[in-house]
């Protein structure tokens, strides 16, 4: 089949269904939206204090009072 066919057979079914049409591409837009977030999220998680050698061997002490307070 001609591809210049198929191109306006889905044009004129999207122009038919507006409203459905409407609403798949707002979901669309949702959906990488979130996943680009979701993303971003990781990628920053997983490179914070990228640039500290030995981060594995790197440990933080507390030292907590008697009178409750902690001291970092």
């Amino acid at each position: 089949m001609n591809s210049l066919y198929i191109f306006k057979h889905a044009w004129r079914h999207l122009s038919r269904m507006r409203t459905y049409t409407f609403i798949n591409v707002v979901g669309l837009i949702v959906s990488l939206t979130g996943a680009i977030i979701i993303a971003r999220y990781v990628h920053q998680e997983l490179t914070v204090d990228h640039y500290i050698l030995h981060l594995d061997r790197t440990f933080m002490l507390t030292n907590v009072q008697d009178e409750g307070t902690s001291i970092n």
